[in-house]
């Protein structure tokens, strides 16, 4: 053999086991695996070269694995648009009043028939209005309260839609016609109806049921057993929007209700004034101060004039020539008086100047004053208020005198009211502008539970020319009421303030409170009280006021 062929297959042996042993244990980086090769090339010298890659390199032939697609998110539900107009169904005996507001939204339709998105009806679904009711007698009736054991075991009535809401609660409750209620409330003078608050009228006694009156402020009515829930239910989002956008909380809202207190006559003079300097200022209104602080407008009929050189009283004197000392004015603030009457036949007892004098006083304690002026024209103003929503005018005048106590064109004192056209017409003008009138008059003082002819002629003139109410300022004894032409008409409500001690009928006294709602008298609260110590009205009991009461409804026909 030649011998560089020797050598040549020599050489290429121990190259070939040379690369051998250089081989790493770990294969070396390949191409993907490809389905198509059956079988890899065994390496050889000519080709380890092209085969090895070596390992700080990235090899140029590899594929770019395909990246796994993420999975497709779960679809999200589609909101139903809301429709142009929702649907209700309200259900029957639902109040009317519920009805008209659900047909004043713009977005709700209110059907009869079909199926509907939303249901209004009592004592269902999400809460919607409160729906507040009173318990009540005839106004002459003598029964002050009641309880929720007694309203189930008397008969009830009541209109029928308020019956059938209450029907579960009360199966003794009967329904009658509106056009039979009033006759059948008054047939038994211990009768018994539920009504809507709202609805309360003036021929009606609301009475306070397990000591909670509906006609006060800060009922609770989480523990006032007269209370309908009307709810809704429904298709979820229009019960949202309906929510949101409803007008009616409840037919009882405090924001809408308004009391005024109304007394008789105030003459802060004789054993009165002197009575006040032996026990204090504020010893009259010890026990009438709470009713007339409470009040929103608490009005009082000053019939004497504050005179800057009043004598110290003389408690047995019987002059009727009347003034007041200043330091009595701290009286009147302190039972919070917010409407001064000055129809008073006293104004000018110390002479126009003192009325004028009075006045000034009355304006800088931020009292209104009415029924009397600086002139003429200053004293048939209305003292106007407005209060929770309600406008409040009082008017009023003097039909009797004496002259001299008459305000003229140039000189101060009463309004006169011998014609009685003028102030017609503006009691007239004023209900016509949504005002609720309270006409009050320094009417002939009568010493009788029952009034005159003349009294009910001339009471009943303000009550046809649109007063809400019409009171006699005048009375040193209570006498009885009317209503007429929707208008409540109390003839004389007795003294508040005032010395005659001679007999019972002159210490009986009247506190009459109106409560007024959404500009509408809605009802009439009595107080009753009894004059002591020459000065200080004081609660009667329960025997002295079922007296004064029997007496005065008897006196009214009742």
């Amino acid at each position: 053999m030649n011998g560089k062929i020797v050598s040549l297959i020599c050489f290429t042996v121990i190259l070939t086991l040379v690369i051998s042993g250089c081989r790493r244990e770990t294969r070396p980086l390949v191409a993907p695996y490809n389905s198509s090769l059956a079988v890899q090339p065994t390496p050889t010298a000519e080709n380890v070269a092209t085969a090895a890659v070596p390992i700080n390199e990235t090899p140029t032939d590899l594929q770019t694995p395909t990246p796994i697609a993420d999975p497709s998110p779960t679809a999200q539900p589609t909101l139903t648009p809301a429709p142009d107009r929702w649907t209700i169904q309200i259900r029957a005996n639902v109040p009317q009043e519920i009805r008209a507001a659900a047909e004043q939204l713009d977005s709700f339709e209110v059907i009869s028939q079909g199926s509907a998105d939303l249901i209004i009806d009592f004592d269902q679904g999400q809460p919607l209005v409160s729906w507040v009711f009173a318990a009540v007698g005839p106004f002459a009736t003598l029964r002050e309260q009641v309880s929720s054991e007694q309203l189930l075991q008397a008969p009830l009535i009541s209109d029928p839609e308020s019956a059938a809401m209450w029907q579960t609660a009360f199966p003794n409750i009967t329904a009658v016609p509106a056009e039979e209620f009033d006759t059948t409330l008054w047939e038994n003078r211990e009768q018994l109806a539920i009504v809507p608050f709202h609805r309360l009228g003036l021929n009606m006694k609301a009475l306070p049921v397990d000591g909670q009156s509906a006609l006060t402020r800060g009922l609770d009515l989480s523990g006032y057993p007269l209370v309908k829930e009307i709810g809704i239910s429904g298709d979820p989002q229009a019960v949202e929007i309906l929510i949101e956008s409803w007008p009616l909380t409840s037919n009882r809202d405090e924001n809408r209700l308004t009391r005024v207190t109304m007394t008789g006559v105030t003459a802060l003079v004789r054993a009165t004034a002197a009575q006040m300097e032996y026990s204090g200022i504020l010893f009259p209104g010890e026990e009438v101060a709470p009713i007339l602080q409470t009040a929103d407008i608490a009005h009082i009929s000053n019939e004497v004039p504050f005179a800057e050189e009043c004598p110290y009283p003389n408690a047995t004197s019987q002059s009727l020539v009347f003034c007041s000392r200043d330091s009595y004015f701290e009286l009147l603030t302190h039972l919070g008086a917010d409407v001064i009457e000055v129809t008073g036949n006293h104004s000018n007892d110390y002479g126009p100047e003192s009325m004028v004098r009075s006045l000034d006083l009355y304006e800088a304690a931020g009292m209104q004053y009415y029924g009397g002026g600086r002139n003429l024209a200053d004293g048939q103003q209305a003292a106007i208020f407005l209060d929770h929503g309600n406008q409040i005018a009082f008017v009023g005048c003097n039909p009797v005198g004496p002259a001299f106590a008459w305000a003229t064109a140039e000189r101060a004192g009463a309004t006169p009211c011998n014609d009685y056209a003028q102030i017609e017409a503006q009691i007239s003008d004023l209900a016509a502008e949504g005002a609720v009138v309270i006409a009050t008059m320094q009417y002939q003082e009568i010493y009788d539970y029952f009034p005159t002819a003349s009294q009910k002629r001339d009471f009943g003139r303000l009550a046809e020319a649109g007063a809400a109410a019409v009171s006699g300022s005048q009375s040193h004894h209570p006498q009885g009421f009317a209503i007429q032409n929707g208008s409540f008409i109390h003839y004389g409500l007795g003294n508040l303030f005032f010395d005659q001690m001679d007999r019972i009928s002159t210490r009986q006294m009247f506190m009459d409170t109106y409560v007024i709602y959404d500009g509408r008298l809605l009802n009439v609260e009595l107080w009753t009280g009894l004059i002591e110590f020459y000065a200080r009205p004081r609660p009667m009991t329960a025997a002295e006021r079922n007296d004064l009461l029997r007496t005065v409804f008897a006196a009214s026909g009742w």
